[in-house]
């Protein structure tokens, strides 16, 4: 027996782990193989990743074009030609998935999301745009033409309270991460949790002034919850902590707090809950203590990482953090 007596659906299961590039070379090895690559759902599982990095880039772009119609899945990566990620996003139309890493966009990359209408998930991580201006609108996203999203991560444009009411359209989110989004106001994040909260798994939030204990008793309300981060949680206060119970996730960032008690931090982590965690950051939290730490340590067995960035009250002088966390990433800076 050789490849070519298997069976349609066998040799769609083997091609749908070749790249992009593989696949361009593989569909011209027999007409059976080009009809099986033009004709199957392999298309659903391979992302096609188009890195700047890459000498034969400005190719790879022209042979993705040539094949939008199919793909479903796509990482644009390290782009700063606003051209070649427009071409893209005019051509791929039918994407499901769209991953952007530090690439460059303008107006018009914005504008050309919105008719991207089949997106389950769209991550736009460390881009940046071009000629910013304070209060305008044109770098906010339409998001109330991609009502099929589900994940959705944002850098530190897209999103505001103009365009708010867009996202809540989107009733089938179950990540959002905007964690980077400084200016959504506390009662636009409520009016999500709120539509969310019996399925949202993960949700990441730059906090601010507006942001109190009140919308932690609403993110409590998540049941679902696995992940969640608050870059800045100025204004929570031990009353948070007390919230927090209420959820069981695998990952907790906290960044940024005065207000925490020692004693009310070691009490939120004397719960057997937290024996699931895996992703701790504590960072910039001021009473973090060594008797905190200890009790994680014997507390959270499944801990792969723990961020202790600048936490004033620790000392490597009286804490030695990788005999207390042996086989766990320590993530630590004096304060």
């Amino acid at each position: 027996m050789n490849i070519d007596d298997l069976p349609p659906e066998i040799l769609s299961e083997i091609f749908s782990h070749l790249s992009f590039e593989d696949i361009i070379i593989a569909q011209n090895v027999s007409h059976r193989w080009n009809h099986i690559f033009l004709n199957s759902t392999i298309w659903h599982n391979i992302n096609v990743t188009c890195d700047s990095d890459k000498a034969n880039y400005l190719d790879l772009i022209t042979k993705i074009c040539d094949y939008a119609d199919l793909i479903k899945n796509i990482t644009i990566r390290g782009m700063k030609s606003e051209g070649s990620i427009n071409s893209l996003m005019q051509n791929c139309t039918e994407l499901n998935k769209m991953h952007m890493i530090m690439c460059r966009f303008n107006e018009s990359t914005i504008h050309n999301v919105r008719n991207l209408k089949n997106l389950t998930v769209l991550w736009i991580k460390n881009c940046y745009v071009l000629k910013k201006l304070e209060g305008n609108q044109d770098w906010d996203i339409d998001f109330s033409a991609l009502t099929n999203l589900k994940n959705l991560l944002l850098s530190d444009f897209g999103l505001s309270d103009r365009n708010f009411d867009g996202l809540l359209l989107c009733d089938k989110i179950v990540y959002l991460d905007i964690r980077k989004i400084k200016n959504v106001s506390q009662d636009n994040i409520r009016k999500i949790l709120a539509q969310s909260k019996t399925r949202l798994k993960a949700l990441g939030l730059y906090g601010g002034e507006s942001y109190n204990d009140l919308l932690m008793e609403y993110i409590s309300e998540c049941s679902k919850l696995k992940s969640l981060s608050i870059l800045r949680c100025d204004n929570l206060t031990d009353k948070s902590l007390v919230h927090l119970n209420k959820i069981n996730p695998v990952k907790l960032e906290l960044w940024n707090n005065n207000n925490f008690t020692d004693k009310s931090l070691y009490g939120v982590f004397s719960n057997e809950k937290w024996s699931d965690l895996e992703y701790l950051s504590l960072s910039k939290i001021r009473h973090v203590t060594k008797e905190t730490l200890k009790l994680l340590s014997v507390r959270c067995t499944k801990l792969q990482f723990i961020g202790l960035y600048r936490c004033p009250e620790l000392s490597t002088n009286e804490l030695n953090l990788n005999e207390l966390f042996p086989s766990v990433m320590i993530f630590y800076e004096g304060g």
